[in-house]
């Protein structure tokens, strides 16, 4: 609020001084960091780890971990889930002295990470996708952060997350849907060759799997099974079963299985945030199978049953027969499922230092930096048009023997602008408030331009300003 008589105001501080003394500065603090947006972040439930590798151009220094002067925020339903600074890891990867290290760390109490909605979540970011957002903190008596990593440049970044315990599955057997809150039989009442257990998850199949196990509780058997019990693990790719070639015993009261040896064709690294759906003859990935190789000698006592059955009547009917047929011992019962969770990591990567436009349109992760004037995806040299992308926004005047920070900015937002045109814009100085007698450096006022989320600086014949440096009042033209 203005509150000066004249209605006057500092263009690039607001800061009370009393008895020459720097006493107030009337501004909130700024809000910096990046973002970091990926359907990759997308996870209902369970134990998730994500871990964010920047490769940078140059080597780092010793970095203490920084998990005190950072704040971590993922997207939920309608707001934003803030993660505790204990499940918060940053440091220097030990394995190279250009990468810095990102750990998050989500319970399975915590909620579900959810796609970035702006109405809900603020911020205005220029994505639809599901959002980890780190920002600075600001800690009385301790040293901002910025200046530990506002040097930093990053080549590119690498994204992994791995979840355990994912229980919100599309289950369905040749009897329909299950429910799996409570046990049931994968394979029916009576499984006989092929008949088999369907897991869908669209969470997990439209990302790039490094790692996919379906962990299985097995309620224990009243009966022993005939022989060794196995399932195929098949994939769905392009609307066919594939077989992956990997066979496993089900008769272990916790089996781990993995789905993951052939994964070619079974899955499509796009979004999708539509619910989980029971497999049909539509579909056409986003599944497992597991089938079994062999019956489990349902079929075989069934024969002997009826084999009794018919030598017990005739046994009754005829008095010449001396021995009483006996009947089948050991019947089998449909194995029965507790509990069955997913384990999978996944992972992909974004490079910042290559001119390929296939992998800019084709990027699976998108790289934004938040500064206090708003928010813009980074990305070399496509977007930027710089040399090099920063960790953190940059803040300063780039000229031609590099980025040195300025003193104060002030920012001027012109509408109806339709170049090429000259602008003329009228500073008009309070008489007295500027000190004619002060020595000012050669040229300390630099105009520039906002161009592709850059500046640019005016040439010297671009400008004619005569205000003598905003000391007096004047008409600075520009020519735009």
């Amino acid at each position: 609020e203005l509150t000066n008589a004249d209605l006057s105001w500092h263009p690039f501080y607001n800061k009370i001084y009393r008895n020459d003394v720097l006493s107030e500065i009337r501004m909130p603090n700024a809000e910096l960091g990046f973002v970091i947006a990926s359907h990759y972040l997308l996870m209902q439930q369970g134990t998730r780890t994500i871990t964010i590798n920047f490769t940078l151009t140059d080597d780092i220094e010793q970095l203490l971990d920084a998990k005190s002067d950072i704040v971590c925020m993922l997207t939920i339903d309608k707001e934003w889930f803030t993660v505790e600074a204990e499940a918060i890891s940053v440091f220097r990867a030990e394995q190279s002295s250009k990468k810095l290290q990102l750990i998050v760390e989500l319970s399975g109490a915590d909620p579900a990470i959810v796609p970035y909605d702006a109405s809900h979540h603020g911020y205005n970011l220029d994505v639809e996708l599901p959002v980890l957002m780190v920002k600075l903190l600001h800690r009385d008596g301790h040293e901002y952060i910025y200046s530990q990593l506002q040097d930093l440049a990053v080549s590119s970044i690498d994204l992994s997350v791995d979840v355990s315990e994912l229980k919100s599955l599309s289950l369905s057997n040749g009897f329909g849907n299950i429910d799996p809150s409570k046990p049931y039989q994968p394979f029916g009442p009576l499984p006989e060759t092929g008949s088999s257990l369907v897991i869908g998850s669209k969470e997990v199949f439209q990302k790039n799997l490094e790692c996919l196990n379906a962990n299985i509780e097995w309620q224990p058997s009243a009966v022993a099974y005939t022989g060794t019990p196995q399932v195929n693990v098949q994939l769905l790719a392009k609307g066919e079963w594939e077989n992956t070639g990997t066979t496993e015993d089900i008769e272990n009261p916790t089996a781990s299985i993995d789905l993951l040896d052939s994964i070619d064709g079974a899955l499509v690294d796009e979004p999708d945030y539509e619910s989980d759906e029971t497999f049909s003859t539509n579909s056409r990935y986003g599944y497992a199978r597991l089938s079994l190789s062999s019956g489990l000698g349902h079929a075989d006592y069934q024969a002997a049953l009826v084999t009794y059955q018919l030598a017990l009547a005739e046994y009754l009917a005829k008095d010449d027969i001396t021995t009483k047929p006996q009947e089948p011992t050991g019947v089998p019962v449909a194995p029965s499922i507790s509990q069955l969770s997913l384990h999978y990591v996944a992972s992909t990567s974004l490079s910042l230092d290559t001119f390929d436009e296939d992998v800019y349109r084709n990027r699976k992760l998108r790289f934004i930096h938040l500064n206090p004037f708003g928010s813009a995806e980074q990305h070399h040299p496509n977007l930027t048009g710089s040399d090099s992308v920063s960790l953190v926004p940059q803040f300063g005047i780039e000229s031609s023997t590099g980025f040195s920070p300025s003193d104060a900015e002030f920012y001027i937002g012109i509408s109806g602008l339709v170049p090429p045109q000259n602008l003329s814009l009228l500073f008009q100085v309070v008489v007295g408030s500027a000190n004619p007698l002060t020595l000012k450096p050669k040229d300390h006022i630099h105009w520039s331009y906002l161009s592709k989320n850059n500046w640019v600086d005016f040439a010297n014949n671009e400008i004619e300003d005569a205000t003598t440096g905003l000391i007096k009042s004047g008409i600075v033209t520009f020519a735009m």
